[in-house]
């Protein structure tokens, strides 16, 4: 038909990527770019919630980057990761609590990275992981 708006329907559903095409440093990109954005929108004195977002995506990252380095899966939850790398108990605590204000957020996002750059610095030390 002429015009009609026709979509393929897709037989199989979509897999997850297998583990070894999981790339660490695109990962660990990913958490640096979400936390400039975060920096940004703390700049610009947008609303927390945009911030709350950049910022959880940006520990997101850095934790899968972490955990993948190491070998682990990745569960969907930061705090549980962070468990898995045995990360500080006052960190993990820390991302399970809620915060008030933007500038609060921005500091966690940046402590979770500060010790995910040192867990991969440890376990993979041929590239500096900066954030």
């Amino acid at each position: 038909m002429p015009g009609a708006l026709l979509s393929a329907v897709r037989r199989d559903p979509p897999q997850p990527a297998p583990a070894r095409s999981i790339d660490p440093e695109a990962l660990w990109q990913h958490s640096q770019n979400s936390v400039g954005i975060a920096r940004l929108l703390l700049h610009e004195r947008r609303p927390v919630g945009l911030l709350d977002t950049a910022c959880r995506t940006a520990m997101e990252y850095a934790c899968r980057a972490a955990l993948h380095a190491a070998g682990q899966p990745f569960s969907g939850d930061v705090a549980r990761s962070l468990e898995c790398l045995a990360a500080p108990r006052e960190l993990v605590g820390e991302v399970s609590e809620p915060r008030e204000g933007a500038a609060e957020h921005l500091a966690a996002a940046e402590r979770v990275m500060a010790w995910a750059s040192g867990q991969l610095q440890r376990v993979c030390p041929g590239r500096t992981w900066r954030y």
